[in-house]
């Protein structure tokens, strides 16, 4: 494999060492195909916790990749998913293109917050995603992550995941420590709250997020209504402070009971706005818009009677 030299590092030689080797494999597997590497997150700020995951962005060059190429990447990255864990280190590999970058525009993670380690730095070539194509895509994202990832059915009067577990079921996930062994985590919780208020962000407020670590902030600055001490709160206690591990302290273990009652009410605030931001896409959305809408919900429906009514006016 050609040796790699980061053009930024983590400051982390584990994880740089790691990163390093993702580039060389992807340099070796896909010649001249790749035009970029880029880190996304908490490790390009120097805010990462020993229990952060890595977010590597990699942009193919045009033309978008071939099926033959998509089965190499599942290959490959399953291979490079099991090196990671081996070290206890944690990686998201997200694949781009630069067709997909030209047409839809690029992320604000990615051309805002984004740390280029390898290659050649395209995000000045390409747009970043207009405010309303980013509305419309946290708002469906998010929908998708609280029926997903719990397991609920879309509903105003949303369920807790578990009624009867100390936690509501939020803490439903596990990360690998240091040592190799497993430990629930509260990183559902932080990534689904923090989430919905980027997506109210985006909807209510025009306003773009680029780190995890400033979403309170703008929420309590742009939007500043009763959930804002909620979000700050699920940042900076699940993550500052208990490093997304679950607390042995029983003081501390009834604080995030306490988090996770009030979470539920904040979801079903966010799924009030996603109603009224799904009946406008059905009703009065560019038809592309109204496409995605009807898609998402035939796979997880809104049980909702206004919701319903609409979609069969809406349907072909």
């Amino acid at each position: 494999m050609p040796p790699i030299t980061l053009i930024n590092t983590t400051e982390n030689t584990a994880i740089d060492w790691l990163l390093c080797r993702i580039i060389a494999h992807y340099e070796s597997t896909f010649t001249r195909r790749i035009a970029g590497y880029y880190l996304i997150g908490s490790y390009t700020d120097a805010s990462a916790l020993q229990t952060s995951d890595v977010d590597l962005y990699i942009v193919f060059k045009q033309p978008s990749q071939t099926r033959d190429e998509l089965e190499a990447v599942q290959q490959l990255n399953q291979r490079l998913e099991d090196t990671a864990r081996k070290h206890a280190i944690e990686i998201d590999i997200s694949l781009l293109s630069e067709g997909d970058l030209q047409t839809q525009g690029i992320t604000p993670t990615l051309k805002l917050g984004g740390c280029l380690l390898f290659g050649e730095d395209i995000c000045g070539r390409y747009p970043l995603v207009t405010i309303q194509q980013w509305a419309h895509e946290r708002m469906h994202a998010v929908y998708y992550l609280l029926t997903t990832i719990y397991r609920r059915h879309a509903r105003l009067r949303l369920a807790y995941p578990n009624e009867n577990d100390e936690f509501y079921g939020y803490m439903n996930r596990s990360i690998q420590l240091s040592d190799g062994r497993e430990a629930l985590s509260t990183r559902n919780l932080v990534r689904t709250t923090g989430w919905a208020a980027t997506a109210l962000l985006a909807f209510k407020s025009g306003q773009y997020v680029t780190r995890k670590s400033d979403c309170h902030i703008l929420y309590r600055q742009y939007i500043g209504d009763e959930w804002s001490r909620l979000i700050e709160d699920v940042y900076t206690l699940c993550r500052q402070r208990w490093n997304y591990l679950v607390p042995k302290n029983p003081n501390e273990r009834k604080q995030l009971s306490t988090l996770c009652e009030q979470v539920l009410l904040f979801e079903r605030h966010f799924l009030h706005t996603y109603k009224a931001f799904l009946l406008r896409e059905l009703y009065e959305g560019p038809e592309a818009y109204r496409q995605d809408a009807l898609t998402f919900q035939k796979r997880l429906p809104f049980e909702d009677n206004e919701v319903e009514d609409a979609l069969r006016i809406s349907a072909p």
